[in-house]
């Protein structure tokens, strides 16, 4: 959820981004278009990966730990 200020220099930059404006007066975003823009959709880390067809899909590839999804969380938080 960001303020109607802070999605208004956003959406001129993208303007077909899925949003949802909320009754408090702020806007939610489509959390698997932003992770589609950062490219990161194929990323893996360890064993933990993001599913090639949905961004919101994390995957166990190759027995993951938890060191691995939060080191994929945190590349996310990065990008």
């Amino acid at each position: 959820m960001i303020s109607n200020e802070q999605f208004a220099p956003i959406q001129a930059k993208f303007p077909a981004i899925p949003h949802y404006p909320q009754a408090d007066g702020t806007v939610k975003l489509a959390a698997g278009w932003l992770i589609d823009q950062t490219g990161l959709k194929d990323l893996q880390i360890g064993g933990a990966a993001v599913h090639t067809q949905q961004a919101l899909v994390l995957i166990n590839k190759e027995n993951a730990t938890g060191q691995d999804v939060l080191a994929l969380a945190k590349t996310f938080a990065r990008e």
